[in-house]
C-alpha cells in the first residue's frame, strides 16, 4: 500500500503537524514513530498474538517437542509472516537454549550456498569446505556439538515459496540430523505463500519414499496465518494507544467507525492495517494543524478520504 513510513516525513511542516497532534492527544511522538514501520510492526511490544494464538502456542510447543524438526507456515503477502519471524527471533535472542537466525530469499541461492549460509550463521569463524558433501558433514558436526552443549539451532527460512526442489531436499536432510543418542539437533521453520505448499507437494510426489520420513521422523506440519478481525484491529489500536500514551489523560484517536473502515479496506491483512493507521495519523495531524475546528478523532470519512486521494 505504501513504500515509506508515513510518520517519518522529513518535511518540516509535516513534522510540526504530527508533533502538534500528538501533543493534543498526549502521545509521545518519538515512541509513535518508532512503533510502526512501512512494512508492518517493528516493535515486539505491539505484536498482537490474538489473531494467531494457536500458532504462537504451537511454535512454543514445536521448540520443545523431540519428535518434530520441521514446520511450514503459510500466509498470503501482508499476513504477518515476517512480523512473526522477527518477533520469535527477538524473543529467543537471549535464550541460552537456542541459537536462532534466519535465511532470507533462499530462492537466489544454490543448494551449496544455502547450506553455506546456515553454516556461516552457526560459526562465522570457520571456512566453508568447498564441496557440498564436506560442507554438510561440517555443518552436522557443528549442529551436533551445539546440541550436546545444550543448545538447539532454530533456522527460519523466509520466502519459502521461492525454494527449488533441490533446496527442499537439502533442508529436509538437515532437519533429520541427530546426535549419537538419536536426538534431533535443529528446528527448521519455512515460511511462505500458498506456493510453498505446492512446492512441498511436488517434492513429495517426486520422492514419495520421503513422505513416510516426514511423518515418522520429521513431524512435517503446516499451519496457516489468518486475517485479523475487526476486534483484533480494535485491540491492536488500543495497544498502540497504551504504548504511545504519556498519561492517563491521553486519547485514542481512532473511533469505532475508522476501525470498521480499516478492516474493510485492509481485508484483515496486518501489513495493510498498520500502513492505513500510519496514513490516517499523518492525514489527521495535517488537517488538525491547519484547522482548529477539525475534529480530533479519526473517522471512517477520514480513512475514505485517504483512499480516494491515493486513487
Amino acid at each position: 500500500m505504501v513504500t515509506t513510513n508515513a510518520l517519518s516525513s522529513k518535511t518540516k511542516e509535516n513534522q510540526e503537524a504530527l508533533n502538534h497532534y500528538c501533543a493534543t492527544l498526549d502521545w509521545n511522538v518519538t515512541r509513535l514513530r518508532t512503533a510502526l514501520h512501512s512494512t508492518g510492526l517493528s516493535n515486539e511490544q505491539l505484536y498482537l498474538a490474538a489473531p494467531n494464538e494457536a500458532i504462537i502456542d504451537f511454535l512454543a510447543e514445536f521448540l520443545t517437542i523431540t519428535s518434530s524438526s520441521l514446520l511450514t507456515i503459510i500466509g498470503s503477502n501482508g499476513y504477518g509472516k515476517s512480523a512473526l519471524k522477527e518477533f520469535s527471533l527477538r524473543a529467543l535472542v537471549d535464550d541460552p537454549r537456542f541459537l536462532a537466525f534466519s535465511v532470507d530469499n533462499p530462492g537466489s541461492l544454490k543448494p551449496y550456498q544455502l547450506v553455506a549460509s546456515i553454516f556461516h550463521n552457526i560459526n562465522p569463524d570457520l571456512k566453508c569446505p568447498r564441496s557440498t558433501g564436506s560442507l554438510l558433514g561440517a555443518l552436522e558436526r557443528e549442529l551436533v556439538e551445539l546440541r550436546c552443549g545444550g543448545r538447539t539451532t532454530l533456522i527460519w527460512v523466509d520466502e519459502g515459496q521461492k525454494l527449488k526442489i533441490e533446496q527442499v531436499g537439502m533442508l529436509r536432510a538437515i532437519s533429520d540430523i541427530k546426535t549419537s543418542d538419536g536426538e534431533l539437533v535443529c528446528k527448521i521453520v519455512i515460511i511462505g505463500t500458498q506456493d510453498l505448499q505446492k512446492h512441498l507437494i511436488e517434492w513429495l510426489e517426486r520422492y514419495p519414499e520421503e513422505a513416510g520420513a516426514f511423518d515418522d521422523r520429521c513431524g512435517f506440519y503446516t499451519i496457516t496465518l489468518n486475517p485479523w478481525s475487526e476486534n483484533h484491529i480494535n485491540e491492536w489500536v488500543t495497544q498502540l494507544h497504551k504504548y504511545a500514551a504519556q498519561s492517563k489523560k491521553s486519547r485514542n484517536p481512532f473511533d469505532s467507525s475508522s476501525i470498521s473502515m480499516i478492516h474493510a479496506i485492509s481485508e484483515g491483512k496486518p501489513r495493510s492495517i498498520v500502513q492505513l493507521a500510519q496514513m490516517a495519523l499523518n492525514y489527521k495531524a495535517k488537517r488538525y494543524f491547519h484547522n482548529s475546528d477539525e475534529a480530533l478523532l479519526i473517522s471512517a470519512e477520514d480513512i475514505q478520504s485517504i483512499i480516494n486521494k491515493r486513487g
